[in-house]
């Protein structure tokens, strides 16, 4: 009878350490899992320059509608239209973080595509820098970009010909304020590669 009571005591005892051992378990398992989600999110928050090769991947694809606040209608977004249009294709690489109190600039060494217009023309790589602030939000803006070398040369000498041959196409691919008069749009850098072909044969025969 004494050995019976002994066995009935013991019995809840041991279920209550093993149920206390599951559940000790379960918590650690939560716990790691918890840890791994936070290292996959971790993992998952880009860094500055991260920001600005999607943004360059974006101009490959011809899909700035992902980039957010993107605008094709501000003075920055129409240049970004123009060099899609010119198929740019921007490549970056070696690219260095500087810093600052609320954003970090990054700078990138930048190689056009092969069928970038003015690389086709030149007849060699044009190369370049792109840079650009990323705030805390991973926010990109206030880009830069240097044309690339020689770029003055052939705009210049392409419009001479655009004068001579197509000339009530000049207004609208150059006449706006700033860099060379240039008029940084879609229309405008699909108005060139569609001259292209033909340019590119006068300057053959030239």
């Amino acid at each position: 009878m004494l050995e019976t009571q002994e066995k009935a005591t013991t019995l809840p005892e041991r279920e209550s350490r093993r149920n206390g051992l599951v559940a000790l378990l379960v918590i650690v398992i939560l716990a790691a899992a918890a840890g791994g989600i936070w290292l996959l999110l971790r993992g998952g928050e880009q860094t500055p320059t991260d920001v600005i090769q999607d943004y360059a991947a974006a101009m490959r694809a011809d899909d700035m509608e992902s980039v957010a606040g993107f605008d094709p209608n501000t003075i920055d977004g129409g240049f970004i239209e123009w060099n899609i249009a010119l198929k740019a294709e921007p490549t970056l690489t070696s690219c260095t973080e500087t810093s600052g109190t609320a954003t970090t600039r990054v700078s990138c060494a930048l190689t056009y595509g092969d069928e970038y217009f003015h690389a086709v023309i030149a007849g060699e790589e044009a190369t370049s820098v792109m840079g650009g602030t990323v705030d805390d939000e991973g926010v990109f803006a206030g880009s830069t970009w240097p044309p690339p070398a020689g770029l003055t040369a052939i705009e210049a000498e392409f419009r001479d010909w655009v004068k001579a041959t197509h000339p009530e196409m000049e207004n609208q691919m150059w006449g706006a304020p700033g860099y060379l008069g240039l008029k940084m749009t879609r229309e405008s850098g699909e108005l060139r590669m569609q001259l292209l072909d033909e340019y590119l044969a006068f300057l053959s025969s030239s």
